[in-house]
C-alpha cells in the first residue's frame, strides 16, 4: 500500500521534523522503501535528524529548491543507510527497505510562488515509487504547504502540536480551513505516569499536574481535537529532549539511552496512518 502523509504543524518546534523521520525509519524497517521530503524549504534540519552531517543544513547538491525552480529534472536524494554518520543506521538489516531523504537546497529560500504542476509530477513519483512518503512542508500555511495541498495526489495530514494550552488553541485555527476527513492529530512530548520527569514530585505536585492534563482533555475536546481524532500520542523521551534523532533499536536495547515506549508509539502512529480502517474510525 502506498501513502503520501503531510506532517505538519502551526509553529515551529512541534516535533515535525523528528516524528517524520523516525515513522520514515520505521517503515523502512518494516521492509518498505521509504522517503521523508523537506519541504520546510526555509530551515533545513532533517538531515542532522537522520544523522547525515553532509546535508544537515540542505544538500549541496540540486536540491528541492532547484527543482521547484525548474533548474533539475530531479531534486537530489541522500541514501540514509549508507550517508549517516550514525553507525546503528548504517547497519541495514538485510530485509529493510530503501530510506530515502530528499533535503532542500543548503543556500535555497522559499520561494514566493511554488509551481503546483512541478509539486504534484514529484509527488505522483513517489506515490508510485515508496511505500511510505512524508512530506513535511514549512510551518503554518506557507507557500510550500499551500502547493502541497493543492496537489490532485490522494494524501493524508498527521497535524503535530505539543499537549499545551497554547499549542491547542494554535493548531485549531491552523486546521480550520482544512478538509477534516483528511486531518488528524500527532501530541507530541507529552508526559505519561511513567514519565521519569515525574519521579520525585509530591502528591501535591502530581495532583496540580493532572488538574491540568484533563483541563487540556477538555479544551481539545471543545477545539474538534479530542481522543477521538488523535492518530498517535509520542511521550517525552531523555534522547529526544536532548537531540532530534532517530532512535534505533541499539538506543532502546543496547545502550539503553532511549525509551521502548516511543518506539512502540512511533510504530502504533504508523500503523494507524496507514490502515483505512484505524484511520477511518478516529
Amino acid at each position: 500500500m502506498t501513502m503520501i502523509i503531510f506532517l505538519v504543524a502551526a509553529g515551529d518546534g512541534a516535533g515535525c521534523t523528528v516524528t517524520g523521520a523516525n515513522l520514515v525509519y520505521r517503515q523502512a524497517l518494516r521492509g518498505e522503501d521509504a522517503c521523508y521530503a523537506d519541504f520546510d524549504l526555509g530551515v533545513r534540519g532533517a538531515g542532522e535528524v537522520f544523522g547525515v552531517s553532509s546535508a544537515a543544513h540542505g544538500t549541496t547538491e540540486a536540491g528541492l529548491h532547484s527543482y521547484l525552480q525548474g533548474a533539475c529534472r530531479d531534486p537530489h536524494r541522500v541514501d540514509v543507510w549508507q550517508e549517516s554518520d550514525r553507525w546503528s543506521p548504517r547497519k541495514r538489516p538485510r530485509r529493510a527497505g530503501q530510506l530515502i531523504l530528499v533535503p532542500g537546497d543548503q543556500d535555497g529560500q522559499e520561494p514566493a510562488a511554488i509551481d503546483g504542476h512541478a509539486v504534484q509530477r514529484l509527488l505522483r513519483r513517489w506515490d508510485d515509487e515508496f511505500g511510505l512518503c512524508v512530506v513535511h512542508p514549512g510551518p503554518g500555511l506557507s507557500p510550500s504547504l499551500e502547493a502541497l495541498l493543492a496537489a490532485a495526489v490522494p494524501h493524508r495530514i498527521l497535524v503535530a502540536h505539543r499537549w499545551t494550552r497554547r499549542d491547542l488553541e494554535a493548531t485549531a485555527r491552523f486546521v480550520a480551513r482544512m478538509d477534516p476527513g483528511v486531518v488528524r492529530f500527532v501530541r507530541c512530548a507529552v508526559f505519561t505516569p511513567e514519565s521519569a520527569e515525574l519521579t520525585g514530585l509530591t502528591g501535591a505536585q502530581l495532583a496540580w499536574i493532572d488538574e491540568r492534563d484533563r483541563e487540556l482533555h477538555a479544551l481539545a475536546a471543545r477545539l474538534g481535537m479530542g481522543q477521538g481524532r488523535v492518530a498517535g500520542v509520542i511521550p517525552v523521551d531523555p534522547v529526544l529532549r536532548w537531540r532530534a534523532q532517530l532512535i534505533t533499536d541499539d538506543d532502546v536495547q543496547a545502550t539503553k539511552v532511549a525509551n521502548e515506549a516511543t518506539v512502540e508509539a512511533v510504530e502504533k502512529l504508523l500503523t494507524t496512518a496507514l490502515s483505512d480502517d484505524r484511520w477511518n474510525r478516529l
